[in-house]
């Protein structure tokens, strides 16, 4: 430089111009937003720290007055050349009143706990950050809170969008969003709500610790690979809490707290389209719609395994599947209905959808339902259809009951389908203090049904079993629990054993009991007879099943020496007869009992 102003000073522009001194100028807003301050771009030979900045090396205040969208657009567009990261600073409060756009390649921008201020005006509809498909990979955004102080705008708090190359390996983490203009305040955009995060045409996203309160939605994913949500909070949203498009391979899992306000009637959790969808280990205490639902194009592959739902508003379904997903497993989770706020209509439902009928298989195993209160539940696990399906569904080992309260299921177990191969087994319905109208009820032309093993009482059970289908092969066992009474006065007695089993194949009832008094009531008066099997037999026609009596201790009438047992048609009942040579039979009456009475009994009826 010095040699060209000592030989010609009219050579010096042309050495500047060589320099790029003599023409570098200041760049508009927005060039400075997109690719970086030239002044910091000349000085980044020398500088050391070229790979770390904070943001006041970009003159950020930070002070929560002045506006510093310019001086973080510089950063951005500096960090924006790749591998680098940039800073803010822990107490720092950034205002921006225009959107940041976030490209290029391993990069990563941590506020350390920073306030970003949101500040742009209520009717723009552009995004606070902006991530597009040129160049965005490997970008990771961490560790700050996003601040509303006033009506807030119509964009997506973080939008991440691609339409070409989409962009890959996005990290969100230990971001909190707060809409402070209450509690599900809505803030439209359009042509859809606004969200906390909206994500679109990504591959592989990763969302850990996220926070969201309040605002029109919580998180919105269309057309996504590689989903990753994990330990997020969504309180009070207007419209979804979680909604997923079109998503494959969707893991999600720690959700603290999964709310929606109640305006909209928006399911808290949304998949729609999804291939391999999983909701594991999350709290969702529910919003106006259903807790978790599937939408009406088909998903395949979910998972919804290990959650504690709370069902809090009338006529919704804690997990709503449409009928045409292709399988499907509803597993481990909790599910409660909170007393005064019922009737509920369903806990767990699979329903026909529109389009096509049921395609899958479905497990439904291991889940617990209680019902609050003295509310009613229509269907603690609904399945239904109206067209033939190609499907099966397993539903084994749930318990639906609750020990402390009053509440009644109309249907605990409601397979009100057409067509399918079914297993109920190992299910246990019902409480002491629950009333349960239907047990389990299988619907029409039920193909291959087999109920086994399962436990329905210690409540009121009006109807245990429900058939009104043909070709149903049912097979159900368990106990009952004999109790000896007189038809005039029944009597209240004491007993040393008091046990029956039971093992129904279609509509024949096997039946035992055993029966042993330790204190007789004398004022037993009538026909003898045990109380309390398992179904009501059928009508006079064909009521009357075979029993054998195998053991007994009666006092005979005279001219008697064998005593016999039937099951009384139309009834639970089982009846005692005395007979003899050349006598004509007698029924037991109270003055054949004594106090160390006895019985052993065992037979087979039809049931009604």
């Amino acid at each position: 430089m010095n040699y060209c102003i000592k030989r010609n000073l009219g050579m010096l522009a042309a050495c500047l111009a060589l320099t790029g001194w003599a023409t570098a100028q200041p760049k508009p807003i927005e060039q400075q937003g997109q690719s970086g301050d030239a002044d910091v771009a000349a000085s980044q030979a020398n500088d050391k720290s070229v790979g770390m900045k904070f943001l006041r090396d970009f003159g950020a205040k930070g002070d929560g007055v002045t506006d510093d969208t310019v001086a973080i657009r510089r950063a951005f567009g500096w960090l924006a050349r790749g591998d680098r990261t940039l800073y803010g600073e822990p107490g720092k409060t950034y205002v921006v009143s225009d959107k940041l756009s976030v490209w290029g390649t391993r990069i990563l921008f941590d506020c350390q706990q920073c306030i970003i201020k949101n500040a742009i005006n209520a009717a723009v509809a552009d995004p606070l950050f902006s991530l597009t498909d040129t160049s965005s990979n490997f970008i990771r955004l961490a560790n700050f809170a996003v601040q509303f102080d006033k009506p807030t705008g119509k964009g997506h708090t973080i939008a991440i969008m691609g339409s070409g190359n989409a962009p890959q390996a996005i990290d969100l983490e230990n971001i909190r969003i707060n809409f402070q203009v209450g509690k599900g305040k809505d803030h439209n955009g359009a042509p859809m709500p606004a969200y906390g995060v909206y994500a679109y045409g990504v591959y592989t996203l990763n969302v850990d610790r996220l926070y969201i309160k309040n605002g029109s939605g919580g998180l919105f994913f269309d057309t996504l690979q590689k989903v990753s949500v994990t330990r997020a909070v969504v309180d009070s949203v207007t419209n979804f809490g979680m909604a997923f498009e079109n998503v494959v391979n969707a893991e999600v899992g720690g959700m603290s707290n999964v709310t929606g306000s109640g305006q909209n009637n928006q399911a808290d959790v949304y998949f729609n389209g999804c291939d391999s969808f999983t909701f594991r280990d999350s709290r969702i205490k529910g919003g106006a719609g259903a807790q978790i639902m599937a939408g009406d194009t088909p998903s395949r592959n979910v998972n919804i395994d290990s959650n504690h739902i709370e069902v809090y508003n009338p006529n919704h379904r804690a997990i709503y599947l449409k009928a045409n997903t292709v399988s499907a497993a509803v597993t481990n989770n909790f599910i409660k209905h909170i007393g005064g706020n019922g009737p509920f209509d369903a806990s767990i439902a699979v329903v026909e959808g529109p389009g096509a009928p049921l395609h899958g298989a479905f497990l439904i195993r291991h889940n617990i339902i209680g019902v609050g209160g003295a509310d009613i539940l229509a269907n603690g696990i609904l399945i239904r259809t109206s067209r033939d399906p190609v499907n099966s569904a397993v539903i084994e080992s749930n318990t639906l009951g609750d020990q402390t309260v009053s509440a009644t299921i109309t249907n605990a177990i409601n397979l009100a389908m057409v067509g399918s191969r079914n297993v109920v087994r190992n299910n246990i319905v019902g409480s002491r203090n629950m009333t349960v109208t239907n047990g389990i009820v299988v619907g029409p032309r039920n193909v291959g049904t087999v109920v086994q093993n399962n436990v329905v009482g210690g409540g009121i059970v009006k109807t245990l079993l429900e058939n009104t289908g043909t070709n149903t092969r049912l097979y159900e066992s368990g106990a009952w629990t004999p109790i000896l009474k007189g038809e005039t006065t029944a009597g209240v007695h004491s007993y040393r054993q008091q046990v029956g089993s039971y093992r129904r194949i279609d509509d024949v009832v096997y039946f035992t009991a055993d029966v042993a008094l330790s204190a007789l009531d004398r004022q037993v008066a009538g026909n003898v007879i045990l109380d309390g099997l398992p179904y009501v037999a059928t009508g006079a026609s064909g009521g009357y099943g075979t029993a054998n009596v195998a053991a007994a201790r009666f006092t005979f009438p005279a001219n008697t020496t064998m005593v016999g047992a039937f099951v009384q048609p139309g009834t639970t009942k089982i009846g005692f007869s005395f007979s003899g040579t050349n006598t004509t039979p007698v029924r037991a009456t109270g003055a054949n009992l004594s106090s160390d009475f006895t019985v052993t009994v065992s037979g087979f009826y039809f049931a009604k």
